[in-house]
Order: structure tokens, then C-alpha cells, then sequence
């Protein structure tokens, strides 16, 4: 259970469209523009990941479309 002052801190947010789970994290969304490079990087590791590599090419541009950057302080757990 996390304290009070870390649960104000956290952005509330839904769980996928299938979800009513509510999830809480702790992160900073930076405003930036992924650049062709970085996609075309994130496609060919796609390619190559066995749980992305069977999609269409126009399934894994919807994914890589809905990326975004973030941003964690410096000891925060990503996943734990």
C-alpha cells in the first residue's frame, strides 16, 4: 500500500479498453515527436519480437503510433 503523499502524486489512470482497473503511476509524459528514425528502429524490433512479429505492417504503425515518451525520477521502479 502506498502512503498518502505518493498516491496524490500519482496520475490516476483507466486500464485498457477491456479493463476497469484503475492504475496509478508515477511518471512524467514528455511532450515529443518520435522521429523516423526512432520509428523505423522500434518497427524492425517488431519484426524480429516473437510477440509482435505476426502482425500486418499497418497493425504495428497503429502501435508505434500510440507511443509516447516518459519520463521517471532516478531509483522509481518502471515495472516491479
Amino acid at each position: 500500500m502506498l502512503a498518502r503523499k505518493e498516491q496524490r502524486d500519482q496520475k490516476k489512470l483507466r486500464g485498457g479498453d477491456l479493463s476497469n482497473e484503475e492504475i496509478y503511476e508515477k511518471v512524467n509524459k514528455k511532450e515529443k515527436k518520435m522521429d523516423a528514425n526512432g520509428k523505423e528502429l522500434i518497427f524492425n524490433c517488431f519484426k524480429k519480437h516473437f510477440v509482435f512479429y505476426a502482425l500486418n505492417d499497418s497493425d504495428m504503425e497503429t502501435i508505434i503510433s500510440k507511443m509516447a515518451y516518459y519520463e521517471v525520477n532516478d531509483g522509481d521502479f518502471i515495472f516491479n
